[in-house]
């Protein structure tokens, strides 16, 4: 593509690997997704971000363990971080929906979430 207008443009699930871009503004950009060898201006920013993620979240660093006590320790992570989605989930949902109720039993907050 050459003089192509992207402004506003939303890209979602799109492949870009081997891409190179020449002369281009990126102003205001949004970027999420996996990066690898990702050089901007000369400079490979892949593992910034990365360390940067892993700043914000320490236990992040832990999900590419090498052995099998860091793999005990990231499935210890995993099943309390889940633990909160669920939690979040049905906060929402009862939110949503008042308390949930399982057929049959008629009883609030007794419900399959």
């Amino acid at each position: 593509m050459q003089r192509v207008d992207l402004s506003g443009a939303q890209i979602r699930g799109a492949l870009c690997n081997g891409s190179r871009m020449r002369g281009v503004e990126l102003v205001d950009v949004d970027v999420s997704g996996e990066l690898q060898n990702v050089v901007v201006n000369g400079v490979d920013i892949a593992p910034l971000i990365e360390a940067e993620l892993n700043r914000r979240m320490p236990e992040r660093a832990r999900m590419r363990p090498d052995d099998s006590d860091g793999f005990r320790a990231a499935w210890a992570v995993l099943e309390r971080l889940w633990e909160g989605t669920l939690a979040r989930a049905r906060s929402a949902r009862r939110g949503a929906h008042g308390p949930t109720r399982t057929p049959g039993n008629g009883r609030p907050g007794q419900g399959v979430s």
